[in-house]
């Protein structure tokens, strides 16, 4: 089983793909419920990690990044 790091990355970046706004709520939704006290800070990561790599992929059409990051959400599943 995935831990919840993880289960709110994969969470975060299915909502991202969807077009759907990345909040602490709208992870708990798609991970089925949870502490806000532990989904807040495994978010807070997963979006540090995403500005890391922004700066990275800024060459990158949405479009491409938009489909890997569709394709790594349906991986997890």
């Amino acid at each position: 089983m995935l831990d919840l790091e993880q289960r709110v990355a994969a969470a975060a970046e299915k909502l991202t793909v969807d077009g759907v706004k990345v909040t602490s709520e709208s992870v708990r939704r798609e991970i089925g419920g949870g502490s806000l006290r532990d989904i807040c800070p495994a978010l807070r990561k997963w979006k540090e990690s995403l500005a890391a790599h922004d700066s990275e992929v800024l060459a990158v059409p949405a479009e491409v990044i938009a489909a890997i990051r569709k394709a790594g959400t349906t991986a997890w599943r």
